[in-house]
């Protein structure tokens, strides 16, 4: 964070001397940076989800930015309606997907950022609590907490495919690309 405003950067540093390659100064408080591929295979990008100052009391107070992931020059703003928690970018980089709502025994919504065209929309709701999110081609992962379960969820037909036991109170989802034989 750079002071009392607020406001933050993400810097891009050369991983061998940690030289300073690119600056981004947010206007809002940043949350989470996510690296990925851009829409329609053009190479890299980064996202940094805002949140106005406190108090974020308006669901309007969330945005996406989308910078160029080498010069961190920002090209595109989503608005958002809410946070969202536990983005995880398509592998295709047309999506970014995330959960919302409250959560609890209502359950908590999966949604589906379509990074082309900026619209959010409600894949489906969990019938628990849901955290952690993992996107692969096809399936999102989201852990249910409450019941030491995986879900699995077609990440294209917004359906639930079905769940998987992976003990008691499961707290981090991680996926790895799977090793090739050489």
């Amino acid at each position: 964070m750079d002071g009392a405003d607020g406001r933050g950067r993400v810097v891009a540093l050369a991983a061998e001397t940690g030289a300073v390659l690119a600056s981004y100064v947010t206007t809002w408080v940043p949350d989470r940076l996510l690296l990925g591929p851009a829409s329609g295979g053009g190479g890299r990008r980064a996202y940094c989800l805002e949140v106005a100052p406190p108090p974020p009391d308006d669901p309007a107070s969330w945005r996406l930015i989308a910078p160029d992931a080498a010069t961190l020059t920002r090209e595109r703003t989503y608005p958002l309606h809410g946070p969202l928690l536990w983005p995880a970018l398509a592998l295709d980089g047309e999506h970014l997907y995330a959960l919302g709502g409250a959560g609890g025994s209502a359950g908590r919504s999966v949604l589906a950022l379509d990074l082309a065209v900026g619209t959010v929309a409600r894949l489906l709701t969990l019938p628990g609590e849901g955290m952690g999110l993992a996107a692969t081609a096809e399936t999102l992962f989201v852990l249910d907490p409450d019941r030491g379960r995986l879900w699995a969820v077609d990440r294209r037909r917004g359906r639930l495919l079905g769940a998987t036991a992976v003990g008691r109170t499961p707290i981090a989802l991680t996926l790895r690309p799977a090793r090739r034989a050489y």
